[in-house]
């Protein structure tokens, strides 16, 4: 919720999802159509794009293939969590005064460097989202969230439910990129 309204997204945006395949990712697709906006949603593999298209994404790209840029066209909207070359790669598709990216988060390890050389000539916003700034936030997130779950407005995806035992196989997913959806351990 927190990084879509940062965003402030609407109808008249055309949003790029990275990471679409993923726990928050799949819900940022969800939010990103229920307010009226074309979505493209990036994804490393083809289940995660077909995910990304069932959760409704107008338009999937693999961010890891050459050329995935041009693929994706120009957009309003980067909601960037990956970081290193395919952050660089996805400011390059804001193209208009007004566009923004909103980068909550680099799950290459690559920490996100974009310079003056690549904000001057564009004019777009690079605006950070981490409730590690403002905690407080978080319970009234989580409840507009339950509430739009609730109600059948969104849908968490569940990708996969393990005991706390196995959390290594559970890292192993996530540093692979196999994982879809949101990982559950349980005790």
């Amino acid at each position: 919720m927190g990084v879509f309204e940062t965003a402030e997204i609407g109808p008249e945006d055309t949003v790029l999802v990275e990471a679409a395949g993923g726990g928050i990712g799949t819900l940022l697709v969800q939010l990103a159509k229920r307010a009226g906006a074309r979505v493209v949603a990036g994804a490393s593999g083809a289940a995660k794009r077909r995910l990304a298209a069932d959760l409704g994404a107008d338009a999937t790209v693999d961010y890891t293939r050459p050329g995935w840029t041009e693929e994706a066209g120009p957009v309003s909207v980067v909601l960037e969590t990956v970081g290193g070359r395919t952050a660089r790669e996805a400011y390059g598709l804001l193209t208009k005064p007004g566009a923004r990216m909103v980068v909550f988060g680099s799950a290459s390890g690559v920490p996100v460097e974009i310079g003056s050389q690549q904000l001057l000539p564009v004019g777009a916003s690079l605006i950070p989202f981490s409730l590690g700034y403002r905690p407080q936030r978080w319970p009234e997130l989580a409840r507009r969230a339950e509430e739009l779950t609730v109600r059948g407005e969104i849908t968490p995806v569940i990708g996969t439910v393990l005991p706390l035992a196995e959390a290594a196989a559970a890292h192993r997913a996530f540093e692979n990129r196999t994982a879809i959806g949101k990982t559950i351990l349980t005790v």
